[in-house]
């Protein structure tokens, strides 16, 4: 299961290496990556066996490093360490991070709502149709981020209560 490295046979070492005022012996350079090339490929799972003893359980993603340390070390888990449950961390930061971004859009769309309806006041009527159907698409967004904005914040309180 192990890799060993062939023995290398001692060579003779005769005259013949040794040049006329050199004390170094003569010999190919060798990289070892000769030897390498020749080995087949291995599965991943099949270095996880080498590497670990099989006697200890696998890691799993709530363990820390220092309960895995701690474990590994005594050669008994730790006590009264609670597992982190990053899952839940992570989707209530990211619905967090959608919170902000849909509050900054929409009172980005509500400025430009207020433009728009301060612009079709002061414009006659063609450019007052115009402004106007503008003002009903920004109004349309406005309610589809609303509803998000409801949703979100009903996830986010959810979540932070439990």
């Amino acid at each position: 299961m192990y890799y060993t490295p062939p023995q290398q046979q001692p060579q003779d070492q005769d005259d013949s290496q040794w040049t006329n005022n050199s004390h170094q012996q003569q010999q190919p350079m060798d990289d070892g990556l000769s030897k390498q090339k020749s080995l087949p490929l291995r599965p991943a799972s099949d270095y996880a066996k080498v590497f670990s003893s099989g006697n200890e359980p696998e890691a799993t993603a709530s363990e820390s490093l220092q309960t895995r340390r701690s474990r590994l070390r005594t050669g008994r888990p730790a006590k009264n360490l609670q597992p982190i449950n990053v899952d839940n961390n992570q989707q209530n930061l990211k619905q967090e991070t959608m919170l902000k971004l849909k509050t900054d859009l929409y009172l980005k769309i509500s400025e430009q709502l207020q433009l728009v309806l301060r612009q079709a006041q002061m414009s006659d009527a063609r450019a007052r149709r115009a402004l106007m159907d503008k003002v009903t698409q920004l109004q349309k967004n406005l309610a589809e981020i609303r509803n998000d904005l409801l949703g979100l914040h009903s996830k986010v309180n959810g979540q932070k209560e439990t």
